[in-house]
C-alpha cells in the first residue's frame, strides 16, 4: 500500500508540546488536597476530564467542580512549547502527503484555546478530534484513535499513532495501528512494551519516516 496519505494520529500533551511536568505539578497537588493521593498524576495522564471523575470525585459534586475550576484557570495561563523538532516534523509530513490529526483527551475550550496561541499547528492539522465531543470513552479504550482514523477518511491500520502516556500507548495499540511512543512522559524501558518505535523527540525526522514507511 502506498504510504503517501497515511493518517498520522498524534496525542497532543507530552506528545507535540511539552506540557507534562506543568499537568504533573498540577494533578499531584490536586491529589493532595483532596485525596491525599500526592503522586495522582501517574493514575491520570491522558485520562479524560469524564473517567477522571468517575474515578476519583463522584462522591462530591462539590469538590469535582472546585477541580475544574482549578483546572480551568491552570490550562488558561498555559502556554505550549514544541516538543523539539516537532513543528518541522509536521510540516514534513504535510508536505509529503500524510493526513494529520490531534487526537487529545482535552476539552474543545482548552483546544479552542490552542487554536488561538499556535494558529501553525491548526494549520497543519486535517482534523482535531476531543473528548467529549467526538468521543466518550477514554484511553487506553481505542474509540479515539478509531473515530479520528474514520474521519480522516482512513482504515486504522493505514495509520499511525504517536504517543507518550501508559493510557494512549495502551489505546494505540488496541486499536490495531503502529505505535509511536515519546520518552517524554515515562522512560523508555516503561513504554518500550506498548510501542513499535521509541522516540524521545523529533530531532531525528528520516528515521521516523523510515519507520511509517516500513509499516
Amino acid at each position: 500500500m502506498s504510504t503517501t496519505g497515511k493518517g498520522l494520529l498524534f496525542d497532543f500533551d507530552g506528545t507535540l508540546v511539552d506540557t507534562e511536568d506543568l499537568y504533573t505539578q498540577f494533578w499531584n497537588g490536586i491529589g493532595s488536597r483532596y485525596l491525599g493521593r500526592p503522586d495522582l498524576s501517574k493514575e491520570v495522564k491522558g485520562v479524560n476530564i469524564i473517567s477522571i471523575r468517575k474515578l476519583y470525585f463522584s462522591q462530591d459534586d462539590n469538590v469535582f467542580a472546585a477541580v475544574c475550576k482549578a483546572l480551568e484557570e491552570f490550562e488558561n495561563s498555559l502556554e505550549y512549547p514544541y516538543i523539539p523538532g516537532a513543528l518541522e516534523f509536521l510540516k514534513e509530513a504535510k508536505a509529503k502527503g500524510y493526513k494529520l490529526s490531534i487526537v487529545t483527551s482535552s476539552t474543545e475550550r482548552k483546544m479552542n484555546m490552542v487554536r488561538q496561541k499556535l494558529p501553525e499547528l491548526a494549520a497543519l492539522m486535517d482534523d482535531m478530534v476531543m473528548s467529549g465531543l467526538h468521543f466518550f470513552k477514554g484511553k487506553p479504550d481505542p474509540e479515539c484513535f478509531l473515530v479520528a482514523a474514520s474521519r480522516l477518511g482512513r482504515s486504522i491500520n493505514d495509520c499511525v499513532v504517536f504517543e507518550d502516556s501508559i493510557s494512549g500507548l495502551g489505546a494505540g495499540k488496541a486499536s490495531g495501528a503502529p505505535v509511536v511512543g515519546l520518552s517524554t512522559s515515562f522512560p523508555e524501558d516503561r513504554i518500550a512494551p506498548l510501542c513499535d518505535l521509541v522516540i524521545p523527540d523529533y530531532l531525528r525526522p528520516e528515521k521516523i519516516f523510515s519507520f511509517i514507511q516500513s509499516r
